[in-house]
């Protein structure tokens, strides 16, 4: 169905009421028309319409070819003074902002529209490539070494060791377990990039974390495949 047959539908609702249609202006007609099409676009199904759009053959010829009018309409947006005082407001309230997100998380149509993300290989591909770039720039870097350091101190309170303690133990735990396989991958035989993988993961299983016997070799490839599976949990 598309945008425009959907809006219709939308709009045509809302104008009965008692099996009457009102007769509204041109200027109400407009106001209606954005409305029901920002509701849609805020909807699970809305946010899987404009995603496939965008990255259908038609959506980008579309954009390539409105390339100036889709800048000036942004500019527009982003000057005015409701989505101005919503940036602020985002800004300075970011646990504000982390609650709302997680209770839409935890709500039906949250978890419909997680649902219906998982099930959409190509977001997920897209995804796989953003987070394959942003890991690898300065931002990226220092998320990964705060997350490791928070994960690091809480898995060391779990098991009453001294975070560097913990990261000693993990690295010689890491040798020993490559030293065992041959620093070769247990699935495929690949010699490159070999590294140590938590069988049972160390945050569900802390007193498993330095058991030799809780790890095998694996692949970068393969490490990545398992962690993406969540095998271990």
């Amino acid at each position: 169905m598309s945008h425009q047959l959907i809006l219709y539908n939308l709009i045509s609702k809302e104008s009965l009421q008692g099996g009457e249609k009102f007769t509204f202006t041109e200027e109400e007609r407009r106001q209606r028309q954005l409305d029901a099409y920002r509701r849609f676009h805020q909807s699970p199904k809305g946010k899987i319409a404009t995603y496939n759009w965008n990255n259908c053959e038609q959506g980008k010829t579309y954009r390539i070819k409105h390339r100036e009018l889709i800048r000036q309409k942004t500019a527009e947006r982003c000057s005015n003074q409701n989505y101005i005082i919503q940036k602020d407001w985002n800004k300075n309230n970011p646990e504000r902002v982390l609650e709302i997100a997680k209770k839409y998380r935890e709500s039906p149509k949250g978890q419909e529209y997680i649902k219906s993300l998982l099930n959409n290989e190509d977001y997920l591909e897209k995804m796989r490539q953003y987070h394959k770039k942003w890991s690898l720039t300065p931002s990226g870097i220092e998320s990964r070494r705060k997350r490791s350091q928070i994960q690091l101190q809480k898995l060391a309170s779990k098991i009453n060791l001294h975070p560097e303690e913990l990261r000693i133990g993990l690295l010689n735990w890491s040798t020993l377990v490559r030293i065992r396989d041959k620093f070769e991958c247990v699935v495929c035989g690949s010699t490159i990039k070999v590294i140590a993988h938590h069988i049972f993961y160390k945050i569900f299983y802390p007193k498993l974390a330095l058991n030799k016997n809780n790890g095998i070799s694996l692949c970068k490839k393969c490490h990545d495949e398992l962690h993406y599976l969540k095998v271990g949990k």
